[in-house]
Protein backbone atom coordinates (compact mmCIF):
# COMPACT_ATOMS: atom_id res chain seq x y z
CA UNK A 1 0.00 0.00 0.00
CA UNK A 2 1.39 3.40 -0.96
CA UNK A 3 1.92 5.83 1.88
CA UNK A 4 -0.12 9.00 1.87
CA UNK A 5 1.33 12.45 2.20
CA UNK A 6 0.23 14.32 5.33
CA UNK A 7 -1.91 16.63 3.19
CA UNK A 8 -3.76 13.76 1.47
CA UNK A 9 -6.68 13.76 3.89
CA UNK A 10 -10.37 14.37 3.24
CA UNK A 11 -10.32 17.63 5.22
CA UNK A 12 -7.36 19.25 3.45
CA UNK A 13 -7.51 22.22 1.10
CA UNK A 14 -4.44 22.88 -1.03
CA UNK A 15 -3.72 26.30 -2.51
CA UNK A 16 -1.15 26.97 -5.21
CA UNK A 17 0.39 30.37 -5.82
CA UNK A 18 1.46 30.82 -9.40
CA UNK A 19 4.98 32.20 -9.84
CA UNK A 20 3.70 34.34 -12.73
CA UNK A 21 3.26 38.05 -12.15
CA UNK A 22 -0.22 39.50 -12.63
CA UNK A 23 -1.93 39.75 -14.95
CA UNK A 24 -1.63 36.07 -15.78
CA UNK A 25 -1.79 34.75 -19.31
CA UNK A 26 -3.79 31.75 -20.50
CA UNK A 27 -0.53 29.78 -20.53
CA UNK A 28 0.17 30.80 -16.90
CA UNK A 29 -3.29 29.61 -15.85
CA UNK A 30 -2.96 26.29 -17.66
CA UNK A 31 0.52 25.77 -16.19
CA UNK A 32 -0.79 26.53 -12.68
CA UNK A 33 -3.40 23.79 -13.05
CA UNK A 34 -0.91 21.32 -14.46
CA UNK A 35 1.74 22.07 -11.81
CA UNK A 36 -0.76 21.82 -8.96
CA UNK A 37 -2.16 18.48 -10.09
CA UNK A 38 1.31 17.09 -10.79
CA UNK A 39 2.46 18.10 -7.29
CA UNK A 40 -0.65 16.61 -5.66
CA UNK A 41 -0.10 13.32 -7.49
CA UNK A 42 -3.59 12.12 -6.62
CA UNK A 43 -4.40 8.54 -7.54
CA UNK A 44 -7.49 8.37 -9.75
CA UNK A 45 -8.73 4.79 -9.47
CA UNK A 46 -11.75 5.29 -11.73
CA UNK A 47 -12.08 5.17 -15.54
CA UNK A 48 -13.91 8.52 -15.82
CA UNK A 49 -13.48 11.99 -14.29
CA UNK A 50 -16.06 14.73 -13.64
CA UNK A 51 -14.83 18.30 -13.15
CA UNK A 52 -17.05 20.81 -11.38
CA UNK A 53 -15.73 24.33 -11.99
CA UNK A 54 -18.41 26.30 -10.04
CA UNK A 55 -19.99 28.26 -12.87
CA UNK A 56 -22.69 29.97 -10.84
CA UNK A 57 -23.71 31.94 -13.90
CA UNK A 58 -22.07 32.80 -17.17
CA UNK A 59 -19.83 35.82 -17.11
CA UNK A 60 -16.71 36.77 -19.04
CA UNK A 61 -13.76 34.44 -18.32
CA UNK A 62 -11.65 37.30 -16.93
CA UNK A 63 -14.33 38.42 -14.45
CA UNK A 64 -12.67 36.53 -11.61
CA UNK A 65 -16.01 34.94 -10.73
CA UNK A 66 -15.71 31.62 -12.55
CA UNK A 67 -12.84 29.21 -13.17
CA UNK A 68 -11.04 30.51 -16.24
CA UNK A 69 -11.21 28.16 -19.24
CA UNK A 70 -7.40 28.30 -19.51
CA UNK A 71 -7.09 26.84 -16.00
CA UNK A 72 -9.63 24.16 -16.86
CA UNK A 73 -7.64 23.47 -20.06
CA UNK A 74 -4.63 22.77 -17.83
CA UNK A 75 -6.66 20.35 -15.71
CA UNK A 76 -7.88 18.58 -18.85
CA UNK A 77 -4.31 18.51 -20.23
CA UNK A 78 -3.05 16.94 -17.02
CA UNK A 79 -5.75 14.26 -17.15
CA UNK A 80 -5.22 13.43 -20.82
CA UNK A 81 -1.48 13.33 -20.11
CA UNK A 82 -2.21 10.66 -17.52
CA UNK A 83 -4.00 8.59 -20.15
CA UNK A 84 -7.64 9.64 -19.78
CA UNK A 85 -9.42 9.91 -23.11
CA UNK A 86 -11.20 13.26 -23.57
CA UNK A 87 -14.48 11.34 -23.88
CA UNK A 88 -13.92 10.05 -20.31
CA UNK A 89 -13.73 13.62 -18.94
CA UNK A 90 -16.88 15.60 -18.18
CA UNK A 91 -17.31 19.20 -17.08
CA UNK A 92 -20.49 19.25 -15.01
CA UNK A 93 -22.26 22.20 -13.39
CA UNK A 94 -25.74 23.07 -12.26
CA UNK A 95 -25.74 26.75 -11.38
CA UNK A 96 -27.56 29.31 -13.39
CA UNK A 97 -28.76 31.99 -11.07
CA UNK A 98 -32.16 33.61 -11.25
CA UNK A 99 -32.23 34.65 -14.92
CA UNK A 100 -31.63 31.28 -16.57
CA UNK A 101 -30.80 27.79 -15.39
CA UNK A 102 -29.77 26.67 -18.90
CA UNK A 103 -26.10 25.85 -18.44
CA UNK A 104 -25.49 25.92 -22.21
CA UNK A 105 -25.88 29.72 -22.03
CA UNK A 106 -23.53 29.98 -19.07
CA UNK A 107 -20.96 27.60 -20.57
CA UNK A 108 -20.96 29.71 -23.76
CA UNK A 109 -20.50 32.99 -21.85
CA UNK A 110 -17.48 31.60 -20.00
CA UNK A 111 -16.03 29.91 -23.10
CA UNK A 112 -16.42 26.31 -21.95
CA UNK A 113 -18.35 25.41 -25.09
CA UNK A 114 -15.27 26.31 -27.20
CA UNK A 115 -13.00 24.51 -24.73
CA UNK A 116 -15.12 21.34 -24.98
CA UNK A 117 -15.14 21.54 -28.78
CA UNK A 118 -11.34 21.97 -28.88
CA UNK A 119 -10.48 19.29 -26.31
CA UNK A 120 -13.25 16.73 -26.88
CA UNK A 121 -14.49 16.67 -23.28
CA UNK A 122 -18.18 16.47 -22.42
CA UNK A 123 -20.30 19.29 -20.98
CA UNK A 124 -23.22 18.32 -18.73
CA UNK A 125 -25.96 20.53 -17.35
CA UNK A 126 -26.58 19.14 -13.87
CA UNK A 127 -29.84 21.10 -13.75
CA UNK A 128 -31.14 18.77 -16.48
CA UNK A 129 -29.33 15.63 -15.27
CA UNK A 130 -31.18 12.72 -13.66
CA UNK A 131 -30.93 12.79 -9.87
CA UNK A 132 -29.85 10.12 -7.45
CA UNK A 133 -31.35 10.51 -3.95
CA UNK A 134 -28.44 10.22 -1.51
CA UNK A 135 -28.98 9.59 2.21
CA UNK A 136 -27.18 12.02 4.51
CA UNK A 137 -25.90 10.34 7.68
CA UNK A 138 -25.83 12.37 10.88
CA UNK A 139 -28.00 14.97 9.17
CA UNK A 140 -29.00 18.23 10.76
CA UNK A 141 -31.57 19.42 8.24
CA UNK A 142 -32.04 17.19 5.19
CA UNK A 143 -32.45 13.39 5.27
CA UNK A 144 -31.57 13.10 1.59
CA UNK A 145 -30.07 15.26 -1.13
CA UNK A 146 -30.49 14.94 -4.90
CA UNK A 147 -27.14 14.56 -6.64
CA UNK A 148 -26.68 14.53 -10.42
CA UNK A 149 -26.25 11.03 -11.79
CA UNK A 150 -23.26 12.19 -13.86
CA UNK A 151 -21.18 12.98 -10.76
CA UNK A 152 -22.61 10.18 -8.58
CA UNK A 153 -21.71 7.48 -11.11
CA UNK A 154 -19.57 4.84 -9.31
CA UNK A 155 -17.14 4.88 -12.26
CA UNK A 156 -16.52 8.63 -11.93
CA UNK A 157 -13.77 10.31 -9.94
CA UNK A 158 -15.12 13.74 -8.90
CA UNK A 159 -12.81 16.78 -8.87
CA UNK A 160 -14.16 20.08 -7.60
CA UNK A 161 -12.22 22.97 -9.16
CA UNK A 162 -13.64 25.98 -7.31
CA UNK A 163 -12.71 29.59 -7.86
CA UNK A 164 -11.29 31.06 -4.68
CA UNK A 165 -12.82 34.47 -4.14
CA UNK A 166 -14.15 36.66 -1.41
CA UNK A 167 -17.83 37.25 -0.93
CA UNK A 168 -19.50 40.57 -0.37
CA UNK A 169 -21.60 39.03 2.40
CA UNK A 170 -18.51 38.11 4.42
CA UNK A 171 -17.28 41.69 4.77
CA UNK A 172 -17.48 43.49 8.08
CA UNK A 173 -19.73 46.43 7.34
CA UNK A 174 -19.42 47.92 10.80
CA UNK A 175 -22.07 48.36 13.46
CA UNK A 176 -25.56 49.12 12.21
Amino acid sequence: MASLHAWQRDDTVVLYRSPASPPSTDEDDAEAATATLAALDVAIPKPKVALKPNVVYGVAPDSGITVHPAFLRGVIGHLTGRGFAPSAITVAEGGGGEQSRDMAQHYAAVGYDRLAAETGVNLVDLNADDDVRVDIPDRHVFKQMPIGRTVWDPEVFFINTPKVRTRMLTQDRGAA
